[in-house]
């Protein structure tokens, strides 16, 4: 992998992939985030609210499906479905994989609701 490679890579994502890839690259960058903190709730996202953010930026709204393809293709996890009050969400770690993925379904509540998260609009 050389560095003509992996701008050939870049030039050919698509909008949505550009978007994942940035966000996932920057949990991961201790420049732009600081020194790597395992359980940052920021490092949690719901599939909505990712879908906003994005949205918000380029005027479109991803599907769902689209959205997680993306996600997964970045290397993002798949924390499953957990649901808070009478809403089902399906959240994500961008950054801080292995602590989220074994972590418990009240942390992960708990880091959506600490960053909003959990209140974005459904699809």
């Amino acid at each position: 992998m050389n560095a003509a490679k992996l701008e050939m890579i870049d030039d050919n994502r698509s909008d949505l992939d550009r978007f994942v890839h940035d966000l996932v690259d920057g949990a991961r960058d201790p420049e732009l985030v600081g020194p790597p903190q395992p359980h940052d709730p920021h490092d949690v996202w719901t599939l909505d609210s990712l879908a906003g953010a994005f949205s918000a930026s380029k005027e479109r709204r991803p599907s769902e499906k689209a959205l997680g393809h993306a996600l997964k293709r970045a290397g993002a996890k798949n924390l499953g479905r957990l649901r808070i009050g009478t809403q089902l969400y399906r959240p994500w770690a961008v950054g801080g994989a292995e602590y989220w993925a074994n972590t418990g379904a009240d942390e992960v509540k708990n880091a959506l609701e600490t960053t909003g998260r959990a209140k974005e609009p459904k699809f």
